[in-house]
């Protein structure tokens, strides 16, 4: 968990900004104009954690107003395994991460950020004709981490902290079944 800790930390130190209320983002969130992918930027980290990996997307606002985050985002591998859709599911945040608030929709002032958590599972060349404990059926590290805010919006690509080879791969434990993300909704908390 230590680079999912400087992850956060680093959003904190760039500005996130105080935590939201849920009547802040109630009151404000319907006059803010939906956040534009060319007004952001993406980062993705995360850390090895019982065959997986866990961590958050960190979106930062660069335009020149606030805007508003809805949703959950999608995340895509580009690049790596011809396994690149993942079968995503809404996390559980309440037993993962009891002590962070989660929203549906969130404002992110201008400079400020927020982030999703995520965890992924399973991670499988469909190729490979090896047994499961095999470095054959492990899926291709990707080249692109891609994060689409909302359907029909073009997906941020998002940077890696400590670039590509520093992100751990999940281990491929069920070779015929697909990749699996849970993904959060948005979280300004430290």
């Amino acid at each position: 968990m230590v680079m999912l800790c400087a992850l956060i930390s680093t959003q904190a130190a760039a500005g996130a900004g105080p935590r939201r209320d849920s009547s802040f983002v109630a009151r404000h969130a319907p006059q803010a104009t939906l956040c534009i992918p060319a007004n952001l930027s993406a980062t993705f980290g995360g850390q090895g954690a019982t065959q997986s990996l866990l961590g958050a997307v960190k979106v930062t606002n660069h335009g020149r107003g606030a805007c508003r985050l809805a949703g959950r985002p999608t995340i895509a591998m580009r690049g790596g395994s011809p396994h690149e859709v993942l079968l995503e599911r809404a996390m559980n945040t309440a037993a993962l991460i009891p002590s962070e608030r989660f929203s549906a929709t969130l404002v992110l002032d201008s400079g400020h950020s927020a982030s999703a958590a995520f965890q992924w599972f399973n991670w499988c060349d469909p190729q490979a004709t090896g047994p499961p404990t095999s470095t054959a059926v492990e899926g291709i590290r990707p080249s692109q981490i891609r994060v689409t805010l909302a359907a029909s919006t073009h997906a941020i690509v998002a940077t890696i902290l400590g670039g590509l080879r520093a992100v751990y791969l999940p281990v491929c434990g069920a070779p015929r079944h697909p990749s699996l993300l849970y993904v959060s909704l948005w979280t300004t908390s430290p």
